[in-house]
């Protein structure tokens, strides 16, 4: 879980837009 977590992290920092594109899509497709 928590090399996901990096994974992640490192993402977002290294292409923030993409990240925040599909973090956006899944959560607010998920949840709105």
């Amino acid at each position: 879980m928590v090399d996901l977590r990096t994974e992640i992290a490192g993402v977002a920092l290294r292409n923030p837009t993409m990240l925040a594109s599909g973090f956006l899509d899944e959560t607010g497709g998920s949840m709105g």
